[in-house]
C-alpha cells in the first residue's frame, strides 16, 4: 500500500495471493503460482501509511480465506457450510506482509487499540488478528515454528530483505 499517492490524494492498496510449497514458510525459495491479485484505491480514506497497510492486509486475509475455502471444495468435492472456519482451517495458509508496524500491532500488542492512533485501523487490526488465530486456541506465531498444517499465521519479511526475494 502506498499512502496518499494518487492524484486525488487517495491511497493505493494491493496484494498478491499465490499457491506455493510449505518450504516458503521455512524461509526457503519456492515456486509460486499466482491465484489472484488486487491493486486499487483503498476502500476508505487512509490517514496514515499504517492505515493503508492495515486495509491491504485485511483485504488480503479475506482473499486468502476465500481461496482456501475454494481449494477445500476442489479437494473434497464440497464443504460443510455450517462450519466454514473449520473447513478453511483444513487448508494451510499464511499472510506474509512487509509492513512491520501492522505485523507488530497484530502479533505482539495486547492493548485494546493495538497501540494504533487511528481507531478504525485498530478495529480492523483486531479483526485481522482474530481471523489469524487458529481454532485450536493457539496464539499467533511465526509459521515455521511447529504450527499445525491448517493454521493461518502472519509472517513479516525481515527489514533488510524484500518480499520479492522470498517468492
Amino acid at each position: 500500500p502506498i499512502w496518499a499517492n494518487r492524484k486525488d490524494l487517495g491511497s493505493q492498496c494491493g496484494f498478491l495471493c499465490v499457491g506455493t510449497d510449505a518450504k516458503l514458510l521455512g524461509g526457503e525459495a519456492a515456486p509460486c503460482c499466482p491465484i489472484s491479485w488486487h491493486s486499487r484505491r483503498c476502500p476508505r480514506a487512509a490517514r496514515s501509511l499504517g492505515s493503508a497497510e492495515t486495509q491491504a492486509a485485511t483485504q488480503a486475509q479475506g482473499e486468502m480465506e476465500f481461496t482456501r475455502l475454494l481449494w477445500r471444495e476442489v479437494q473434497t468435492g464440497g464443504y460443510d457450510d455450517r462450519d466454514i472456519d473449520g473447513e478453511i482451517s483444513m487448508v494451510p495458509g499464511c499472510l506474509i506482509i512487509d509492513a512491520k508496524g501492522v505485523y507488530d500491532a497484530i502479533h505482539r500488542n495486547e492493548s485494546a487499540a493495538l497501540s494504533m492512533s487511528d481507531k478504525r485501523s485498530a478495529v480492523e487490526g483486531l479483526a485481522l488478528r482474530e481471523s489469524l488465530v487458529p481454532q485450536r486456541g493457539e496464539r499467533l506465531g511465526r509459521p515455521h515454528q511447529g504450527r499445525s498444517p491448517g493454521a493461518a499465521a502472519a509472517a513479516q519479511v525481515p527489514g533488510e530483505q524484500r518480499l520479492a526475494h522470498h517468492l
